[in-house]
This record gives C-alpha cells, structure tokens and sequence, in this order.
C-alpha cells in the first residue's frame, strides 16, 4: 500500500495566493495525501476562500482547515501536527508552489527505495510576486562531516541549506519538533545531543517554487527578530565547541568563494570561541546595523558577551512565580511583550545583570532550575553559564 503523505500549510492573510498553492498541490500525481491547512489568525478572507476552494473542486475529504489564534507560523505547525495521519510530511508555505505535478510521487520514491535517509532537500526555483520565475536558488550538497558545524558557526549561525524538505515522520516528530519548530535551529542539527547531523540528501529534482517579494517575513524588523533569535541560539551553541581564527576575515573569504558555489572548510580548532563579544555584535550588526542598541535584548546578549566573567548571581523563586516561559518559536510574543513593558520581571532582572557579566546561576530548586534552562536557551546563553541548586 502506498505510503501517506501529510502536508501542513500554516498561513496568515494569503486570501490572493493560497489558491494557486492549492491548485499546485491537488494537481498531484501521487494522490494518497493530506493537506492540513493552520490558519493563524487571519484578518482577511483566508478562511472563506478555502472553504469556497474545497467545496468548488469536491476537496472536502483532502483538506482539513484548521483556525487558531495569531500565534506565528512555528506554533502553527507544531498545532497542524496533532492532526496528521502520514508516513511522510512536507511543509508548505501558502504562497508557494510545488514545482511538478509529480513532486511527491518523486519523493515518495526516493524515500522508500533509500530508507536510511531522514529527509530530501533541493535547489529552489524563485518566483516573483506574480508567479513568474525568476531564477535558481542553489542548494549546497548536504555532507555529515564535523566541518559543516564550524561552517554554519562561520555563516554567523544562519542555516547552510534550506527550511524546505520532505521528511519522515518518525524524524519530523521527534527530532525536527525539538531543532526547528521548538527551538527555530536548522531542521538537520541536533544540538541537544552531541551536534549531531540528521542523514539528509540532496536530489536533483526541485521541491517548490519559492515566491519572493516585498511581503516576504525576513523583509521587516519583526521578522529579522525571529530569524535572529534562532541564529544566534546557534552561533552561540556551536562558540562552546570550535574556535574560529581571523573570523571575520575567514566570513568574507567563504561568502566570495559562496557566491561561486565553491567549497570552503574552515580553519579551527575545538576549543572555546575567542572574542566572544566581538563575533556576537558582528552578527548582529549584519541584521539590524547599529540600531540593535535600542531592542534591550539584543544589547544585553552583546553585553554579557563582552563581560563573561566568574560571578554570582541569585534567583529567588517569587521572581520565577506563574512566569511564561519562551521558546524560539515563541520570539514575536517575546519581542511584542518587550516593546510594551509587558515581560516578566525575570526578563529585565537576566538583562540588567547580562549587561554586567556572570558565569553563575544560584536558585532553590530543581523546578527553578529546569525554569532558568528552558530561559537561558532563550536568551541565548545558556552554554556559557551554570545553574546551580543551593537550598537554604
């Protein structure tokens, strides 16, 4: 029997594309899949144009329309998994295309005949806002060599390869949940354990059309906060382990030889980054320039960077109280509270000592202290620091 496709399509205001992503979809060869769509919180007509879409093309039984409160496209997925039923999932934004009508019989075919292989990427055909192609994004040939990691530290923690791919579920559900729509790390790296790489391949066949335009989420300032969030999770992560020499001069060297397709294996050892606070603020300039200083943040991280040092630091359990603690899929939440005095105190008391410096967290009790793991991941930190239970 063939094996089930799920399909998750979380959207947000795409009432003018999403019924050409549709139509890309149902057109499809391979036809024992389903398309989950996860509406977050649409103002426009989103919801009435599907419900038009299935009932127009008899699609009730192939599309589950799912609406949930604004909580971002990360959580949108993470709720389009409770509703899948497959062998296989493949994530689809709802302004884009799947290339070929035949691109998931491909996939299919290739994950079944190559079973050791956790998911499939490609390069991407670029789109404009009009559906007219553009051009070829490529993608770097996938490798599970110890070199990628310092690579993606050197690429100042931004993913090496694609968001886009077909995975098993089995992976998907476990350790993708944890990387990518937990944590919003690369999909392929398993940071929690041990840096290892997911077994990925590259395939010669394009997956999508990948519209690219003005809207995009990348093209404003909320949308460089989410991806930064996750960027730096990583660069910071990948410092504890490898050192980078002359960073900044071997950045530039590997994004000329990049904009060639020519390979580059860095020069580094594995110990500690050095320079911490210089690499950090480097990143960061790269997104938001100089005005990073005004996001409290993202000036707190450059901070503590430039002043690690051995000191003490003490929590006490009426600030860790009914707080809500921050994933990485959860940034826009984060940086809304932020911009409106609305964090926890917990927040502002991490970001005025993170501009002093320290090396140590002392708190009263197991559940603070998995409480201050899960917000020291957030903020960034986390493998630079050491909590510690002393009770009274």
């Amino acid at each position: 029997m063939n094996k089930k496709v799920s399909i998750i399509m979380p959207t947000y205001n795409d009432e003018k594309s999403i019924c050409t992503s549709l139509d890309s979809i149902m057109c499809q060869t391979y036809t024992n899949f389903e398309l989950i769509i996860i509406d977050d919180g649409s103002k426009d007509k989103t919801k009435e144009v599907i419900e038009k879409y299935k009932k127009e093309n008899d699609k009730e039984n192939k599309i589950k329309y799912i609406y949930q409160k604004n909580q971002d496209q990360l959580n949108a997925i993470i709720n389009g998994l409770n509703y899948i039923n497959g062998d296989y999932i493949y994530l689809a934004h709802s302004d884009d295309l799947l290339n070929e009508n035949n691109m998931i019989e491909k996939c299919v075919k290739y994950m079944d005949t190559n079973k050791e292989v956790d998911a499939i990427i490609s390069d991407l055909i670029i789109i404009d806002e009009a559906g007219e192609i553009t051009g070829i994004q490529k993608t770097r040939k996938y490798t599970c060599k110890e070199y990628m990691l310092p690579l993606l530290q050197l690429w100042l923690g931004r993913n090496l390869f694609i968001d886009f791919a077909f995975h098993r579920k089995e992976i998907f559900t476990t350790k993708v949940l944890n990387s990518y729509l937990k944590w919003n790390l690369p999909f392929w790296l398993d940071l929690d354990n041990g840096n290892k790489m997911l077994n990925i391949k590259k395939v010669d066949f394009p997956l999508l059309k990948y519209r690219v335009g003005p809207s995009n989420y990348i093209n404003n300032d909320i949308g460089k906060l989410n991806v930064i969030n996750g960027e730096l999770r990583t660069l910071v992560s990948l410092m504890k382990f490898y050192n980078i020499p002359c960073y900044k001069l071997q950045y530039y060297i590997f994004r000329l030889l990049n904009k060639f397709n020519l390979c580059y294996i860095p020069i580094y050892t594995k110990k500690t980054q050095r320079h911490l606070g210089k690499i950090v603020e480097f990143v960061i300039k790269k997104r938001f320039g100089s005005t990073y200083i005004n996001n409290d943040f993202l000036k707190s991280l450059v901070c503590f960077f430039y002043n690690i040092k051995s000191r003490e630091i003490k929590i006490s359990p009426e600030l860790l109280d009914n707080i809500f603690l921050y994933y990485g899929k959860d940034m826009r939440k984060f940086n809304n509270n932020l911009l409106n005095n609305k964090l926890d105190q917990v927040y502002i008391f991490l970001f005025n000592e993170m501009q002093k410096g320290f090396s140590d967290i002392i708190v009263k009790n197991n559940e603070d202290k998995d409480k201050l793991e899960i917000i020291t991941k957030f903020l960034c930190i986390n493998p630079f620091i050491k909590i510690t239970v002393k009770g009274d």
